[in-house]
């Protein structure tokens, strides 16, 4: 037999249990930080390196892989320009950047 609906919300609700507590907060960096930062929407790889593109500024930052150097890396937007006719077309020049070899500065 059926029980009724009266019965059904007489029955008494499951118990939840609590949310687990928080992670206490990370120590001090004795490192200065600029902030989180931003996950590339794409990126290229290349054998000298890679390319990174960031939708939420339009900007394309090759990076070369070259372990001799330390931050070796080139940026330009992609925001076109109607004074700057190449301004906003930089995929061509990153690549080429990164196939030239660089000597880094002492």
């Amino acid at each position: 037999r059926r029980a009724g609906l009266g019965a059904l919300r007489s029955a008494a609700p499951a118990a939840m249990p609590p949310p687990p507590p928080r992670p206490p907060p990370a120590p001090p960096s004795s490192v200065a930080s600029s902030g989180p930062r931003d996950t590339a929407d794409a990126v290229v790889r290349l054998p000298q390196g890679f390319i990174s593109y960031y939708s939420k500024n339009n900007r394309l930052q090759a990076t070369c892989t070259q372990p001799e150097h330390f931050r070796c890396r080139l940026t330009r937007t992609s925001k076109a320009s109607e004074r700057k006719a190449a301004q906003g077309r930089p995929f061509g020049l990153l690549c080429n950047w990164l196939s030239t070899p660089c000597t880094p500065l002492d």
